[in-house]
């Protein structure tokens, strides 16, 4: 049986998630360059979920251009 999480418990998960994004972009973008064009799909959704993690400061500077480029020429 799956248990409910804590408000609490889901406030910590998301916290140390945000420690790990930055991490995980620069891994996943390069996983995105190299993959071929059918696979780039399920690499972007996952790009897309640890941007919507990453703190703001993450994700607007360093990979900022990156995730535009990214946008722009595979959406």
């Amino acid at each position: 049986m799956i248990k409910d999480i804590s408000f609490e418990e889901r406030a910590s998960n998301i916290a140390f998630l945000k420690t790990q994004a930055e991490s995980w972009l620069a891994v996943l973008f390069n996983v995105f360059g190299s993959v071929n064009r059918d696979s780039k799909s399920m690499v972007s959704d996952v790009i897309d979920l640890w941007a919507s993690i990453a703190d703001q400061s993450v994700s607007k500077s360093k990979f900022a251009s990156r995730y535009l480029m990214f946008i722009y020429h595979y959406r």
